[in-house]
């Protein structure tokens, strides 16, 4: 079978027993159940994997002028092994863990890459769910290009090198002499490690600190200003409204599948040239169909109101669209991603309009208040801790009978709603205070 497929360069609809060989350049399965591993072997060039179930492995020892993945399945992972350079694209799969062992170019949605040795990926556009820089891959690069967006990145190697002008989540960087120059990145550091540069400044051990700090983290995001023809040159621009500010903003969810029992997810959300360019969950609560409800965060490039997130809700409650093909069966999870990503949106605008200063990032919930209550019985906040994360380094306790002078709405809105279920007592609750590099 694997040698009739080498010949004619495609397949029929087929159910193969045991391993299947691709020798040719150009070959093209579609819908074929492979029972064992299925090999890509030394010089199969331009390969299309189209409706391929594949119950073992896929090793690719050729690929590289491309491996298109299309609506494929590999049930234990993908294993490159070509000595050069492979090209893979990949759309509507699920193939696992990606191992690399050579220069590599990514198109499309993967779920988790692995580097095994030094090498080069580019991540040329779609989206990585990980990438994790393996133990002997010293002074791995790792480019994202424009049109790329990679959530997270565990380089456990030394040297390894992150940059590009596409978007990476969060860093971890376990190892010495690790550097990352993409935009908007949060990096922390491990125990003992030295070298670390985030955004060329050096980064202490153990430390959380975000590259581009001038314009997203440190500073206040930048309105994105209009300018009316008629304008004269001495005139005051107006406010803008419906405009959203450049800068990362931080989304409280408002709609979850267990928000009134564990509190509201949280969404980082990156904002560029007045649009999303990415968003990543920085706090979640949901259960194991999180990994999938978080898909819908890779469907919000180029969002510019509120009004474009309500689109995207509309998918998932008409059961249609890209959206709600990536989530499907993880919907609940998807809309609590949504109602915090319309937060971060309406914040983003907010700040356009009024030019009002946004110290709080997002908070939460350190020590929640007793849970298991008869009804009318009073709430003793005694105990509670709301953890508040702030733009600025610092951390203190405040009682809860000051929120009211300290100007922070969302949180007198959570206490407000426990006051409809119990009676509130007038105890003293801390708030402890942190700010969004040290605590998120």
């Amino acid at each position: 079978m694997a040698g009739n497929i080498a010949e004619d360069g495609k397949t029929a609809d087929a159910n193969m027993e045991g391993n299947l060989i691709v020798r040719k350049s150009d070959a093209s399965l579609s819908n074929v159940t492979v029972k064992g591993d299925l090999v890509i072997a030394d010089g199969a060039q331009r390969v299309k994997l189209d409706n391929v179930k594949v119950e073992g492995r896929i090793l690719v020892r050729g690929g590289a002028d491309g491996v298109e993945f299309s609506k494929t399945t590999a049930g234990k992972g993908v294993l490159a092994v070509n000595p050069n350079q492979a090209n893979f694209t990949a759309a509507n799969s699920s193939l696992g863990d990606v191992t690399l062992s050579s220069d590599t170019k990514l198109s499309g949605n993967f779920d988790k890459v692995r580097i095994s040795k030094p090498l080069s990926l580019t991540v040329e556009k779609g989206k990585i769910g990980a990438v994790q820089v393996q133990a002997g891959a010293e002074n791995a690069k790792i480019q994202v290009e424009k049109d790329g967006t990679v959530s997270k990145v565990e380089a456990k190697a030394k040297g390894t090198q992150i940059s590009g002008a596409g978007s990476v989540g969060e860093v971890y960087a376990g190892e010495d002499g690790v550097q990352v120059s993409t935009e908007n990145t949060k990096v922390t550091t491990g125990d003992n490690v030295s070298g670390v540069q985030a955004g060329g400044k050096e980064v202490q051990p153990k430390t959380t600190v975000t590259t581009d700090q001038k314009s997203a983290e440190e500073e206040l995001p930048v309105r994105k200003k209009k300018h009316s023809s008629g304008s004269s040159s001495g005139s005051s621009e107006k406010k803008q409204s419906g405009v959203l500010a450049d800068g990362v903003w931080y989304g409280t969810g408002t709609d979850s599948l267990y928000y009134q029992a564990k509190g509201p997810d949280i969404v980082r959300v990156v904002v560029k040239d007045g649009q999303v360019s990415a968003a990543y969950s920085e706090k979640h609560i949901e259960d194991e169909s999180f990994e999938r409800g978080q898909n819908v965060l890779n469907h919000v490039k180029g969002i510019r109101t509120a009004e474009d997130v309500d689109k995207l809700e509309a998918q998932l409650r008409q059961k249609t669209g890209a959206a709600y093909d990536a989530v499907s069966g993880a919907t609940e999870t998807a809309k609590g991603h949504l109602s915090a990503l319309r937060n971060a949106v309406l914040r983003a605008e907010k700040y356009s309009s009024d030019q009002v200063k946004q110290n709080v990032q997002w908070f939460d919930f350190e020590k929640k208040p007793k849970a298991n209550m008869n009804f009318g019985e009073k709430l003793d906040l005694t105990g509670t801790v709301l953890k508040v994360h702030l733009r600025m380094d610092r951390q203190n306790p405040y009682p809860l009978t000051r929120f009211p002078n300290m100007a922070l709405p969302p949180i007198l809105k959570m206490v407000r709603s426990l006051r409809k279920i119990h009676r509130v007592s007038t105890s003293m609750a801390p708030c402890r205070y942190s700010s969004a590099r040290m605590m998120a």
